[in-house]
């Protein structure tokens, strides 16, 4: 649960990430809440930013300001490496302010061997170690930091719908939540069995979205 209501919050378990929490805010103009991360025994040094639907509407236009239209009709990884000129054309003051979040983040991940960043919802979180249902960056590239919060924004809906109902049908524990952002440009979300679970309760266990948050396939446990 997060600490305020705002729409964007960041997710940390240890260590001063006060900057960039500044620039996420300078950036989308919004203040952003602190969404307070389970310490554990592994590693802590972690950043999620974070968002009701609310929130990821205005990053998405965040990003659409910076990069310019057509960008969910090809939502690949090389096609966004290839936007990098629309980037360097957009107005200094909005490009500056994402540069600044890159920048940010970049330096964490520099300064802590095992930092990850992650983003997804603010709620519902079902995961108590809130490390599960969070889509993972490894490449903070602006391009690829772009890519991802454009995509998730457009998958946030039918994502918090969906997980909604996967959490009030599940008890605690019992269902976790993998999520990754292809290089084709798409989300896949999987159950997977939780503590001392060897399998999933009955019912769809993974979907698979489109950039623009249209169900391209499903799968149902057992299958």
């Amino acid at each position: 649960m997060s600490e305020t209501a705002a729409s964007i919050a960041l997710g940390t378990a240890l260590g001063d990430y006060s900057r960039v929490s500044n620039a996420l805010s300078e950036w989308t103009g919004q203040q952003v809440g602190h969404v307070p991360v389970k310490v554990l025994g592994g590693p802590n040094d972690l950043v999620q930013i974070l968002a009701n639907l609310e929130g990821w509407q205005r990053i998405g236009a965040e990003v659409l300001l910076l990069y310019g239209a057509g960008l969910i009709r090809e939502a690949t990884k090389d096609h966004w490496r290839a936007l990098a000129p629309r980037l360097r054309a957009a107005p200094a003051a909005l490009r500056d302010k994402f540069l600044r979040l890159v920048d940010e983040l970049e330096k964490a991940k520099k300064a802590k061997q095992d930092f990850k960043l992650s983003i997804g919802l603010i709620e519902p979180s079902f995961d108590p170690k809130q490390r599960t249902d969070r889509v993972f960056l490894m490449d903070l590239s602006p391009e690829e930091l772009a890519r991802h919060l454009y995509i998730f924004s457009h998958c946030a809906k039918p994502v918090r719908e969906w997980l909604s109902e996967v959490y009030r049908r599940a008890d605690r524990g019992q269902v976790f939540v993998k999520m990754g952002i292809t290089d084709e440009g798409t989300l896949d979300i999987a159950l997977i069995p939780g503590y001392g679970n060897a399998k999933l309760p009955a019912g769809v266990c993974r979907k698979v979205f489109d950039a623009q948050g249209h169900l391209l396939e499903e799968q149902t446990a057992g299958e």
